[in-house]
């Protein structure tokens, strides 16, 4: 059974994104991480492909017209999905070098690739919010959502935890 709708409105639940998890501790909740709230994932993984399917889009659409638009976003869809995998096998191969010249030792494998996949869309939303129009909006929207969950990471690690 899926219970997308009582896990957004249940704010004692713990979140993994930070910008939730510091709203939750405002309201008096906890602020431990969770890999387990299916509603923050799938909100999480959709923005992001949206804005890779958006920015993907934006840069070929132009070359098509009528018919071959629509078999093109088809497409589309899974080459977006295609280069996920490859951003996630590099993400690896990045994660290894540095730790085998020192670095990201003693952060887990989740962060590191949180990094990296927040620079990697950090740069398509930021390539949108140059464009006019809606696409500019949206590559707007992205980027403050990027902000503010950057800044509410540092607010939970400066402002300590009175619980």
């Amino acid at each position: 059974m899926v219970r997308l709708y009582s896990d957004v409105l249940n704010m004692k639940n713990a979140f993994y994104f930070a910008l939730p998890r510091l709203l939750n501790r405002i309201r008096g909740g906890t602020d431990k991480v969770s890999e387990s709230n299916a509603a923050e994932s799938y909100l999480g993984s959709i923005g992001i492909f949206i804005i890779t399917f958006v920015f993907a889009l934006q840069l070929f659409a132009e070359r098509f017209s009528g018919w071959s638009v629509i078999a093109f976003d088809l497409v589309l869809v899974f080459a977006v999905w295609i280069f996920w995998l490859i951003v996630f096998y590099i993400n690896s191969l990045i994660v290894k070098l540095l730790r085998a010249c020192g670095l990201f030792r003693e952060t887990p494998n989740r962060r590191a690739q949180d990094i990296f996949i927040a620079i990697v869309l950090a740069a398509m939303a930021y390539r949108l919010s140059i464009l006019h129009g809606w696409l500019g909006w949206i590559g707007w929207l992205c980027l403050c959502a990027l902000g503010a969950n950057f800044l509410a990471a540092i607010l939970l690690k400066l402002i300590p935890n009175t619980r």
